[in-house]
């Protein structure tokens, strides 16, 4: 029958060549006994618009010969947990490596809108690009069968051993290293810089970091050298345990120390300007000003929490502890 037969050749043109000839047999002769079953049940031949009807019940050929394809999920059930943790970690990371980049510029040029709006421009750009370079590599893990148990590596001695019990994976700890070391490059050469000028050469502005700046210097590179080494020992044992919550309240009250240091600062950034525009570029380093007290002021209640819940483990622990 013509329209069968057209239904079968179209349903080989979504196969590869070496599945074609078996799923063809193997659909030709479900379809042919389907076809005599309804003949008998009639006492007639189909007609065309009947049979028609029963090729609608089996489906689309392109969707019948799905069901005979492998690797038909870019990221199956097994791998989508992973696959969404390190999505939003990646994300994460594009966030604060471009909020990082537009601060000079916003300081520099004054233009906060336009540095808003550049910024989640390239935000919505980046995205794109991680989404899909995430989605290609777990596609790829999966379809060569790559498991993550590497990554995910534990063992059940090792719950024992970290009686704190605040277990975390390789995958997100490698990416906070990853964020702290961002942050530290991006530290260093922010305060070795040594300014920029806006405008011409009757009516300028002088741009540049507060000297004070050099106080906490030393401070804010051992601090977060610190943290970056904690968090290599938590890759290593893919864990919390007392040593590293006890070093990380160290850390977290070394780093209050210093944001209370830096929110003290007469200035956070020295914006000098001349002729008619110089009041307004005042106004706008009181702005810049502003604007890095409330950074400390989210970067002081996240470290504060976070003590918190390292103390609440120790606790936790202790009470665990054998008399």
């Amino acid at each position: 029958m013509r329209m069968i037969d057209e239904y079968l050749n179209s349903l080989e043109s979504f196969l590869p060549d070496d599945l074609k000839q078996e799923v063809r047999d193997e659909l030709e002769a479900s379809i042919y006994a389907q076809l005599e079953d309804e003949c008998g049940a009639l006492g007639r031949e189909l007609n065309q618009q009947e049979q028609e009807i029963l090729l609608r019940k089996i489906g689309h050929p392109m969707r019948v010969a799905a069901a005979y394809l492998p690797n038909q999920e870019l990221v199956g059930n097994e791998y989508f947990p992973a696959y969404k943790k390190a999505l939003q970690i990646a994300l994460s990371i594009a966030l604060v490596v471009n909020l990082l980049a537009v601060l000079p510029e916003l300081f520099t040029g004054g233009h906060v809108l336009q540095s808003v709006f550049g910024l989640l421009g390239n935000l919505i750009q980046v995205g794109l690009w991680i989404f899909a370079a995430v989605t290609l590599i777990f596609h790829l893990l999966q379809k060569y069968g790559i498991g993550l148990d590497e990554i995910y590596a534990w063992s059940p001695n090792s719950l024992k051993a970290h009686k704190p019990g605040r277990s975390l994976s390789r995958l997100e700890t490698f990416f906070e290293a990853l964020v702290e070391t961002l942050f530290l490059a991006w530290w260093l050469n922010l305060v070795s810089w040594q300014g920029s000028s806006v405008g011409s050469d009757t009516v300028g502005v002088d741009v540049s970091m507060s000297p004070e700046w050099a106080a906490v210097f030393w401070s804010v590179n051992m601090i977060v050298g610190a943290s970056i080494a904690l968090n290599v020992y938590k890759l290593i044992i893919a864990g919390w345990d007392r040593f590293s919550l006890t070093a990380n309240l160290v850390i977290n009250a070394a780093t209050l120390v210093v944001l209370i240091q830096i929110s003290r600062f007469e200035n956070h950034v020295l914006i000098r300007g001349s002729g008619d525009i110089a009041a307004q570029w005042t106004q706008a380093m009181t702005i810049a000003d502003n604007v890095i007290l409330s950074i400390l002021a989210g970067v002081a209640l996240y470290v504060i929490w976070e003590s918190y819940c390292n103390l609440r483990e120790l606790r936790k622990a202790a009470s665990r502890a054998p008399a």
